[in-house]
C-alpha cells in the first residue's frame, strides 16, 4: 500500500513539474531588426568595386547597399573593416559573424 502512495504521489510531482505552454493573448508583436554593416568592401559586379559602403540588413534579407546610405534608427551597426561583400555571397568567413550578430541582436529584442 505504501508503494502504491508513493509511486501515486511521484507520478503527481512529476505531472505538476512539467513545463506547460499557453497560447500567445491578443496581438504578438514582431519588431523590425536591422543590422548596418559600415566600412564594408562591396564588389557588386565583376570590375566594380565601392569601398567603405554600408550594408542594411533587414530582418534576414539585404535591403540597401551603397555609401552614403542612411542608417535606419536602432539599427545594430557593425563596422566591418577588412570584410568584402561580393554579389550573391558574403565572404564566407564573415557567414558565421553575421550569423551570431543576428542571433544576438533577436536576443536583445
Amino acid at each position: 500500500m505504501r508503494t502504491i502512495l508513493a509511486t501515486l504521489a511521484l507520478l503527481i510531482l512529476i505531472a505538476k513539474a512539467q513545463q506547460t505552454t499557453h497560447p500567445v493573448e491578443g496581438l504578438r508583436t514582431k519588431p523590425i531588426l536591422y543590422l548596418a554593416l559600415t566600412n564594408v568592401t562591396v564588389v557588386p559586379e565583376p570590375g566594380a568595386r565601392i569601398d567603405d559602403a554600408t550594408i542594411i540588413i533587414r530582418d534576414g534579407i539585404i535591403e540597401a547597399v551603397g555609401k552614403n546610405i542612411s542608417i535606419p534608427h536602432g539599427a545594430t551597426v557593425r563596422n566591418s573593416k577588412g570584410l568584402w561583400c561580393y554579389a550573391g555571397f558574403i565572404e564566407p568567413y564573415a557567414v558565421e559573424l553575421i550569423h551570431s550578430i543576428v542571433l544576438t541582436t533577436m536576443s536583445l529584442h
